[in-house]
């Protein structure tokens, strides 16, 4: 189901940037441009080009012969970094970061340039006094996070529904993580949410650890650095190296949760595993490359995941953990 969804909201998302030169109005939630979170379209499908090179060294494929974009799509939010894991109780939650959601919940006023779209189309629909008068519960209006802006958070989220052109996307609140360090793992197992971060902007740099909580499914907002509260434990610092013996390369610096069905049911042995997109020696890694694929897994529990020294490391033994 989450591989379907995944592949189907990748498709819609690439259909609607390639068609914007036709004639329909193409609506990027990022852009903010409809008061409703979800917009709606449907577009001329077309193939994506097979020329495989002459000298590829692999066959071509028997089973898959070709890739269709639909022309269909959906835009729920003007944020990004989802990693939507499919929970026990039937909907995905995921973090976020970096934009806006859209919310009836009642929360605090704010200006943020980066949700200016947002805004103006709001103020149009609604005007700007009666946004400030009706901020309260009830009243649809953005809800920002950023990662890299004061007060550096990570945000939370509920995502229902079964078909990926008719989701509704519920914030679930945000959470100060520290100066840019973006989610990279959400991850669901044994009824259990976690929520890993790294630093985004350093290459090579370091993933931060966890925060995780057994009681998620409700609005939780804490700005402040060192927060607790009763429901999300954070078993980690802002200056927290989860790997510190992953250095020069290193290969975990962000790591992301392999998605095994719903709650990790489909795990083969109960574990929940872990990839990352890291560095070979003298290479690099980053929010947005790396060299190569790296695999490890660990026991599906709080005690375990937020242990460093718990993780076993498929074919490399440099790091000061069982191999």
């Amino acid at each position: 189901m989450m591989l379907i969804f995944r592949l189907l909201f990748l498709s819609s998302v690439v259909s609607a940037g390639a068609v914007h030169g036709q004639e329909k109005p193409v609506s990027l939630g990022r852009e903010g441009d409809a008061l409703r979170p979800a917009i709606s379209g449907e577009y001329a499908p077309y193939d994506w080009p097979d020329a495989p090179p002459e000298n590829c060294p692999h066959a071509q494929s028997t089973d898959i012969t070709g890739i269709q974009f639909t022309g269909r799509y959906a835009n729920y939010t003007g944020a990004d970094t989802w990693y939507p894991m499919w929970a026990a109780d039937g909907n995905n939650y995921s973090a976020w970061t970096d934009g806006y959601v859209w919310t009836d919940h009642e929360t605090t006023p704010y200006e943020c340039k980066y949700c200016d779209r947002a805004w103006i189309y709001r103020a149009k629909s609604l005007g700007k006094e009666e946004i400030e008068k009706e901020w309260g519960a009830g009243v649809l209006k953005p809800y920002h996070c950023h990662s890299n802006v004061d007060p550096c958070c990570t945000g939370q989220a509920k995502i229902v529904g079964d078909s990926p052109l008719a989701l509704e996307f519920i914030p679930l609140g945000r959470m100060h993580s520290g100066q840019s360090l973006y989610p990279c793992v959400s991850l669901v197992a044994g009824g259990v949410f976690y929520i890993g971060n790294y630093q985004a902007y350093d290459n090579g740099g370091r993933f931060n650890g966890f925060r995780y909580s057994r009681d998620w499914d409700h609005w939780t907002e804490e700005l402040q650095p060192g927060w607790k509260n009763e429901f999300w434990i954070d078993a980690r610092a802002p200056e927290t190296d989860f790997w510190p013996e992953d250095q020069q390369p290193r290969r975990f610096n962000v790591p992301h949760a392999v998605a095994l069905g719903q709650a990790n049911r489909l795990s083969p042995d109960g574990k929940i595993y872990l990839t990352a997109h890291g560095a070979i020696t003298g290479g690099s890694s980053n929010w947005d490359k790396g060299d190569a694929i790296y695999l490890c897994r660990v026991d599906p529990e709080p005690q375990a995941i937020t242990d460093p020294k718990r993780y076993e490391f498929f074919g490399t033994a440099s790091l000061a953990v069982r191999a």
